[in-house]
């Protein structure tokens, strides 16, 4: 009886994740407008797989922890979205390979990049059995909305 008084009440479309928040195309949230000023916006994967084999610099909370090689760049799209991405809809994988003595968490990074400038990131580590050098992931999502 209680649920169903709660269920009827106020709280019903939050609870079954229905807002009356405006919506964007009718899929999922509006992109929030600080979203546009981020540099990482405007970073496409043909961006960073033009910077393959190249040095980016991590650091965090302003300490400089080393440098690491983008080794890969995936395209992680379904077959719906289109190879040639010209609307900015579009999912790829990065993998940056880094010292072996140079073992970071999962966390969101500082990085900078001669030709690409400096941007936010989450990485995470790969699992990777590489002597040479440690792996790390980050996956960039575009696709919603």
């Amino acid at each position: 009886m209680g649920l169903a008084a709660i269920v009827r009440g106020g709280i019903a479309p939050l609870a079954f994740g229905q807002s009356k928040q405006e919506l964007g195309t009718g899929i999922g949230n509006v992109i929030p407008k600080q979203m546009y000023a981020d540099p990482l916006y405007s970073l496409s994967s043909k961006i960073f797989t033009e910077n393959l084999k190249t040095k980016f610099a991590f650091s965090l909370g302003g300490v400089k922890l080393g440098q690491m090689v983008l080794i890969e760049v995936h395209n992680l799209n379904p077959p719906y979205v289109k190879s040639e991405v010209t609307n900015g809809r579009e999912c790829f994988s990065l993998v940056f390979k880094g010292p072996r003595k140079l073992a970071l968490r999962q966390e969101t990074y500082t990085i900078e990049h001669s030709a690409m400038g400096t941007f936010q990131l989450l990485l995470v580590p790969a699992d990777q059995k590489d002597p040479s050098g440690r792996h790390y992931e980050a996956v960039i999502n575009r696709l919603d909305p």
